[in-house]
């Protein structure tokens, strides 16, 4: 049988590498879009020799039961689960707590809600087989310092759910992670290359920006490695990251 992954925020095009990253190792993947226009759109542009591949799921969870459901739908389509990745989420909390502070908190707080329903769901389903991988992508904190929609609370409250997990999971042989990317090339910001070199040599003198799927090596890393070896671990990987000892 052919391996499984479910991916959320579909509907940003940075998760989309993940999609395509999945397909490319010749998993089935259930992506999690917002809309039907923005899953047809992505279908379209798939290589024929994919396209059985994938299955999209559309809509917004509202409620407990959605995630389930979305869940229960992904096994049954694809036969089974065995990865989880938690797409990055692309948000400028500064201009959400500017406009309206009360409702920056309550959506904070309905994410993690939302990440702690994706991960009981599918760690249940995963601690029946004693098999499966659960990964958080982040992007820096770096990069929120140079116009990058990004979010440091996501970002700490989501390392710190993964170290959580990493622990309740590993009786049942399952790998929690995060992997943390640096500057590279697809960041979704409104700076050009030049700019966002200049912008950068405070961290390193004129560093190469990576393409993206350049720096998926270490994400397959964490979805091969034995969940006895690695779980709990953020590693990190790009061009311009403080060093973390």
């Amino acid at each position: 049988m052919k391996e499984a992954a479910f991916i959320t925020k579909g509907s940003q095009p940075i998760n989309r590498y993940f999609t395509d990253h999945m397909l490319s190792k010749g998993c089935m993947v259930t992506t999690l879009f917002d809309d039907s226009s923005e899953a047809d759109a992505y279908y379209a542009s798939l290589a024929d020799d994919v396209k059985d591949r994938f299955f999209p799921i559309c809509g917004i969870p509202e409620q407990s039961a959605d995630i389930v459901d979305m869940i229960e739908q992904a096994i049954q389509q694809m036969g089974g689960l065995h990865y989880l990745i938690h797409g990055i989420d692309v948000i400028n909390e500064e201009e959400q707590y500017e406009r309206n502070a009360v409702q920056f908190g309550i959506s904070m707080e309905s994410l993690f809600r939302d990440l702690f329903l994706y991960n009981r769901s599918v760690g249940s389903y995963m601690a029946r087989k004693k098999e499966g991988r659960i990964v958080f992508p982040l992007l820096s904190d770096v990069l929120y310092y140079i116009d990058c929609p990004n979010s440091p609370i996501l970002n700490h409250g989501k390392i710190a759910m993964m170290k959580t997990l990493a622990k309740e999971l590993a009786p049942f042989r399952i790998a929690v992670n995060a992997v943390t990317f640096g500057y590279h090339t697809a960041m979704p910001s409104s700076l050009n290359t030049k700019e966002i070199k200049h912008r950068q040599e405070i961290h390193a003198l004129k560093p190469y920006l990576p393409q993206m799927e350049e720096m998926f090596p270490i994400l397959n890393l964490l979805m091969q490695a034995p969940a006895h070896l690695i779980s709990g671990q953020n590693l990190h990987v790009g061009a311009g990251l403080d060093t973390v000892i």
